[in-house]
């Protein structure tokens, strides 16, 4: 059988409560007794309560808490020349690299890495397949075989033109003793047409004699005869006639008749002119063929631009190449090592060309003064600034390399600073800087408002807000009242 509830068995409370009611009437009858008693310790009851409770909510001591140690930043010094930051890029002239400048197969390499070379010297050799055949090649002979064809012709037909122009003047004096012939057969045939004329008017004559005499017809047989034979006389004048008009038309001195035979003559000359200069053009043609044909073929032999030594080639025999594809790189032997820096406007018209820049190089500030400055903009809006470095800075940098650059700008017309615009913060009411409170010790980050103006490549002008000499810190991991200790100054 499960035990119930009620058969549990249940705590026995009344020798407790009965304990509890005589304890509490004891209490009573005590206080009752002694009043001033009972109050003086249940006083000194509470008041031991409290202090017990003071001492176990006591907090545990704190250790004081120690100054911390001034951190280490950089500061932009406002005052004097002012300064600005920017990257600048090294250019080595010695440094070349050879390029393909045409699609081939590498053949053959002629120079190792570490060779002293010549100008013009062959660094590799390219052909137009795998078998070494080589097309530009076969292409200049092609073209110097045809020139020189040209020059074995050359002087020939220079000859046989200038036969021409000799038969063309000969021709003219030809023509002119031919004039003067015509004319000296004219008079014989002047003669024979005034003979012929004679004898028509002796048959005219007759005729007119027998006609007057002819009897019955007695003498129609000799007026017949007579006819025919006055004809036979004006058919052979009329010839004799056309004859001389045309020998008189011909060998006329006249200046339109004459000059026909200039003109052929003068045409002639102009003709052969320009068939001599043709001549000439295509042999110059030829002879630029060839050369364009040896420009072709060089482009399959790339060759040293100047003395230099080989640093490196990057090709090798069978490797297929394209134009642009790096070939070799060289060290000339006599370079220049330029710098140049890009910057605004209105910074390139204050750098000092008198006032040397710092160039940090390897954590190493180095001194190096501007060599020009562009007056006009050579990368977008941007201007030059070009430095020429010693050989002995120029061995610790590389073609291509960006530095770090700080130029030195010339003073200023106006009171506006220029400052980093990594030292510039921004928030909701205007834009703030923290400068270096020096009058505190150690010194202290302050917050300052600034009033901004334009930007100028990496730096913006300040308005308002910085006065002179103060010190800007540029390192973003300060707050306001840091303690700081201002390093690697750099005075604008």
């Amino acid at each position: 059988m499960k035990p119930t509830f009620s058969t549990l068995r249940r705590p026995n409370l009344k020798p407790m409560v009965v304990g509890w009611r005589r304890l509490t009437a004891r209490a009573t009858a005590f206080i009752q007794i002694r009043p001033f008693s009972s109050f003086l310790g249940l006083l000194a009851v509470m008041v031991a309560l409290v202090v017990i409770g003071n001492w176990l909510r006591k907090p545990p001591a704190q250790p004081t808490a120690a100054e911390p140690e001034p951190k280490p930043v950089s500061t932009y010094t406002l005052g004097g020349n002012p300064t600005v930051s920017v990257q600048a890029k090294v250019d080595k002239s010695g440094v070349i690299t050879v390029v393909a400048q045409t699609a081939g197969i590498v053949n053959k390499l002629n120079v190792t890495e570490g060779q002293s070379v010549y100008k013009g010297q062959r660094l590799v050799s390219l052909a137009s397949n795998y078998q070494g055949a080589n097309a530009a090649s076969l292409t200049r002979q092609l073209s110097q075989r045809s020139y020189q064809h040209t020059l074995d012709t050359y002087d020939t037909q220079k000859a046989l033109i200038q036969q021409q122009r000799e038969l063309a003047d000969k021709n003219e004096v030809q023509a002119k003793e031919l004039r003067a012939i015509g004319r000296e057969a004219e008079s014989d045939t002047r003669t024979l047409i005034d003979l012929n004329n004679e004898i028509v008017s002796y048959l005219d004559q007759q005729l007119a004699s027998y006609e007057a005499s002819n009897v019955n017809g007695s003498n129609d047989a000799v007026i017949n005869d007579l006819k025919g034979a006055k004809a036979q006389v004006l058919g052979g004048l009329s010839g004799l006639k056309a004859s001389l008009n045309a020998s008189e038309y011909t060998n006329s001195e006249d200046e339109e008749i004459a000059g026909i035979t200039g003109l052929v003559r003068a045409t002639t000359h102009k003709q052969l002119d320009l068939q001599e200069k043709a001549l000439d053009l295509s042999r110059d043609v030829a002879l630029l063929n060839v050369r364009l044909a040896q420009v072709g073929e060089s482009l399959m032999y790339p060759a040293a631009p100047s003395a230099a030594v080989v640093e490196r080639v990057h090709v090798s025999v069978g490797q297929a190449v394209s134009p642009g594809m790096p070939i070799a790189t060289l060290t000339a032997k006599q370079g220049t090592v330029n710098l140049e820096a890009l910057v605004a406007a209105p910074i390139a018209k204050q750098v000092s060309l008198l006032t040397p820049s710092v160039l940090l190089i390897d954590g190493q500030q180095l001194k190096v003064t501007p060599r020009y400055v562009s007056t006009e903009p050579t990368n977008g809006s941007l201007y030059s600034v070009l430095f020429t470095l010693s050989d002995e800075l120029a061995a610790q940098v590389h073609d291509g390399e960006l530095v770090s650059l700080t130029l030195t700008l010339g003073a200023r017309a106006n009171q506006d600073a220029y400052i980093p615009l990594d030292a510039v913060y921004y928030s909701q009411s205007g834009a703030y800087v923290f400068i270096a409170d020096t009058a505190q010790t150690p010194a202290r980050a302050k917050v300052q408002k600034v009033t901004l103006g334009h930007v100028y490549g990496p730096m913006v002008e300040v308005i308002d807000g910085l006065p002179a000499q103060v010190m800007v810190i540029l390192d973003r991991n300060v707050v306001d009242t840091d303690p700081v200790q201002p390093a690697g100054e750099i005075a604008q």
